[in-house]
């Protein structure tokens, strides 16, 4: 069953793969143009690769739109990843992980485990930002409360849903 973590990875590695796609066709289009061009865009992306990419439109534009792609398609998990509270890195490495190793045998970590484990993790994290808040600061303060909040909806969650 593909679910709301399965569509996000798959995003993910999608907008990966098709940025990855056009920056080194994008390196190869400038070394088919002239080594210096290449040699530029490998020591000096991205201005190199702009640079080629203006000059050189009709060579680069096919590898300028799969870079472009790969990157829409990378703000469907950030902009997921903002809305849920989180950080977009670590919202992306809690949906990867989620989508690699599912629930599984003996041997690996169910996802109730690594749910156990996230949970853990966020607390300890927000016992170090309370730390090292600044209680004066009222968006500061906001900010905390809020994760705060997505911490203990994740934890209901999690405690209702039976092991």
């Amino acid at each position: 069953m593909i679910d709301g973590n399965s569509v996000l990875a798959i995003a993910i590695f999608a907008g990966f793969g098709f940025l990855l796609l056009g920056a080194i066709g994008l390196v190869l289009k400038a070394f088919g143009t002239h080594w210096a061009w290449g040699l530029a865009a490998l020591i000096m992306p991205p201005f190199a690769w702009i640079a080629y990419a203006i000059k050189h439109w009709t060579d680069a534009r096919g590898m300028v739109g799969a870079a472009l792609t790969g990157l829409g398609i990378l703000l469907v998990p950030t902009i997921s990843g903002a809305l849920s509270g989180q950080a977009p890195v670590a919202y992306a490495q809690e949906v990867l992980e989620a989508f690699l190793y599912p629930d599984t045998e003996v041997g690996h970590m169910t996802s109730r485990d690594a749910e156990k484990r996230r949970l853990a993790k966020m607390k300890k994290s927000l016992q170090e930002q309370y730390q090292a808040l600044d209680k004066n600061d009222d968006v500061a303060m906001a900010r905390f409360h809020r994760a705060v909040e997505a911490y203990r909806q994740r934890k209901r969650v999690y405690e209702q849903k039976k092991p």
